[in-house]
C-alpha cells in the first residue's frame, strides 16, 4: 500500500499535464471557445509546480507564494479572454466558470502534495 501512496501525487501531476497537453494539441489549431478546461488545468498545474519550486529553492514565505500564484491565475484569466469570440461579458463569465472548475483540480493537487510529499 505504501508503494501506491508514494506514486499517487507524481501520477496525478503527470496525468494532469499529459491529458491537458493532449487535449490542447488535439484541438489545435481550432482553440476558439473549446480549450478552456485543459488550458486552466495546465495553467494551474504549472502554477502549483512553480509554487513548490519557489518554496524549495528560495526562502519565500507562503504568503508571497500565494500572492504569486494568485497573480499567475489572474494572468491565465486575462489570456483566456483573448481566445473567445463572444462578447466581453460572456467571455468573463465563461472564464470564471472554468477557473472555478479548475480550482477543484488545484485544490486536489495541493491536498495530494501535502498528504504524500513527505513520502516522495
Amino acid at each position: 500500500m505504501k508503494k501506491i501512496q508514494i506514486v499517487i501525487y507524481p501520477f496525478w501531476i503527470i496525468l494532469s499535464f499529459l491529458t491537458s497537453i493532449f487535449i490542447m494539441i488535439k484541438l489545435y489549431p481550432n482553440y476558439i471557445n473549446n480549450e478552456f478546461p485543459p488550458f486552466f488545468i495546465f495553467s494551474y498545474s504549472i502554477i502549483h509546480l512553480f509554487g513548490r519550486i519557489l518554496s524549495s529553492i528560495v526562502a519565500i514565505s507562503n504568503k508571497w507564494i500565494l500572492l504569486i500564484q494568485a497573480f499567475l491565475i489572474f494572468m491565465a484569466f486575462i489570456i483566456s479572454l483573448n481566445f473567445m469570440e463572444f462578447s466581453l461579458g460572456i467571455r468573463i463569465m465563461i472564464s470564471i466558470i472554468f477557473i472555478i472548475i479548475s480550482s477543484l483540480h488545484f485544490i486536489i493537487t495541493n491536498i495530494l502534495y501535502r498528504k504524500y510529499s513527505d513520502r516522495i
